[in-house]
């Protein structure tokens, strides 16, 4: 007695439903991870906040520039996340740490998901700390930062998501349109961290009708 199995026919027609059926939910899935990073993203980003604040109660200052110390005046390298590195859990603090670009942040706050975990994924506002450029002082000190008549901190830009400048890995955010800004990490934008501890998901668009709003123009 034969036994009835299934027809190529048949098989053929399984194989394409199961097809259609993939790729249906595959962009599901995929939309699922990018929101899923963009929110682990935003956590890390808090936390970052947080680590500001601390830093500023503790030294009555923000942390050091990343790639604006004039020689002799701060140790090398002293970066925000070397600063920050205490308050973070990390293992280095000021005047020490790993480069921009190296795989030491694999793990940490400071490597976002959706960039590279092992990178630095944040940069903040350059016209933040002080700078030994000749026209750019100290503009945004703990006080002003409280100062909503001075600086709005809920729309004021302190870190954001930064694509790589040097080595594989940002450090500080500059107001022009070859900005280090990472529009699209998040899908259609990027995240950006608000003076007043507010993370935010901003597109391209957004950022840049308030630039001049997001980089302290009214304070310099």
């Amino acid at each position: 007695m034969r036994t009835k199995g299934f027809t190529l026919i048949e098989l053929l027609v399984v194989i394409a439903i199961i097809a259609v059926l993939m790729g249906l939910l595959f962009p599901a899935v995929q939309g699922g991870l990018v929101r899923a990073r963009s929110a682990a993203c935003m956590g890390q980003l808090r936390q970052i906040g947080q680590a500001f604040s601390l830093y500023a109660s503790t030294h009555e200052s923000f942390p050091p520039p990343a790639g604006h110390v004039a020689p002799g005046t701060m140790p090398t390298p002293s970066f925000l996340y070397n600063s920050l590195g205490p308050y973070l859990g990390a293992k280095w603090d000021r005047g020490s740490g790993p480069t921009p670009g190296a795989s030491d942040f694999a793990g940490s706050i400071l490597a976002c998901p959706a960039y590279d975990r092992k990178r630095l994924g944040y940069a903040y506002n350059e016209f933040i700390p002080p700078s030994h450029r000749v026209t750019w002082v100290p503009k945004v000190t703990p006080v002003k930062w409280t100062d909503s008549k001075v600086t709005k901190p809920s729309d004021r830009l302190l870190v954001g998501d930064a694509t790589a400048w040097f080595t594989g890995g940002p450090d500080m955010i500059t107001f022009g349109d070859t900005s280090h800004l990472d529009w699209f990490r998040h899908g259609s934008g990027g995240n950006l961290l608000f003076m007043d501890g507010r993370v935010a998901l901003r597109d391209k668009a957004s950022i840049s009708t308030n630039r001049m709003i997001l980089f302290f123009f009214d304070v310099l």
